[in-house]
């Protein structure tokens, strides 16, 4: 009986994972998906393509003005240590960038990305400077 409920169980997963966007496929691998718990994956897709809605930058601790991020969609995608794009907090593999990303201040060479951390519990704001 139990392994009649384990082979359900994994085939729902499968099928849960088989009916994401086809984008979200190419970024999530389906063992990263399915370790994943439910709260987490519905986190995932409840954010995925929502508008980067007003927050205080200062109260989030954040440098730049709100204004540069409205009219942006968040995306999830792979965190990316070796540029420094990654929650200083919990170290999650996966954030949210604010697309489309990057915008420099001043036409410097300086470019600026806002992401959310894509971990369900800790959910902080930051931004990277590359």
């Amino acid at each position: 009986m139990c392994k009649n409920i384990s082979l359900f169980l994994e085939k729902a997963m499968s099928d849960e994972y088989q009916e994401l966007p086809e984008k979200l496929q190419q970024i999530l691998p389906q063992e990263i998906w399915d370790s994943w718990s439910a709260e987490q994956r519905a986190y995932i897709l409840a954010h995925e393509g929502q508008l980067v809605e007003s927050f205080s930058s200062e109260k989030q601790g954040l440098s730049q003005l709100y204004s540069e991020y409205q009219d942006k969609k968040w995306e999830v995608g792979q965190s990316r240590p070796p540029l420094q794009e990654y929650c200083q907090g919990c170290k999650f593999d996966y954030c949210f960038y604010a697309q489309p990303r990057n915008w420099s201040m001043s036409s410097e060479s300086d470019v600026w990305n806002l992401m959310k951390c894509a971990n369900v519990k800790c959910q902080s704001y930051f931004e990277s400077c590359l």
